[in-house]
């Protein structure tokens, strides 16, 4: 067993039964938790309660993945669950960034800063161009 597994999944376990959660309820939890790709992608209430024993035993630590969802399902930070494991970097949307994102880093000056420094420019190709 890999101490990080071990302590993680009694803190998982604790959560759990101070809310008084049964397995399948944390595993019910979990799917409602998922958006909806993820939600189809998930296995059978079933198979999630066997993962959630032995993630709680410690044989098992949760992917990234699943450590995002019982953080969402628990409500707590990953890190307040997970306290070992890294955060789950979130993905970039792809696209126009937010109007509070964009306000947020100074707007159009910015943008057309990255859009005229073009591809050879002191971005370089692959950097993130807010619009």
């Amino acid at each position: 067993m890999h101490a990080m597994s071990e302590n993680s999944g009694a803190m998982m376990r604790s959560h759990r039964e101070a809310r008084g959660w049964s397995r399948a309820d944390l595993a019910r939890r979990l799917a409602d938790a998922a958006d909806e790709p993820t939600r189809r992608r998930l296995p059978a209430v079933s198979s999630l309660v066997a993962m959630i024993k032995q993630w709680e035993s410690g044989r098992h630590t949760p992917s990234a993945r699943y450590r995002v969802l019982c953080s969402l399902a628990f409500d707590l930070t990953e890190h307040d669950l997970f306290p070992i494991a890294r955060p789950t970097p979130l993905p970039l949307p792809v696209g126009r960034a937010p109007a509070s994102v964009r306000r947020m880093v100074g707007g159009d000056r910015l943008t057309r800063r990255f859009r005229s420094s073009g591809p050879g420019g002191p971005c370089g190709p692959g950097r993130l161009v807010l619009e």
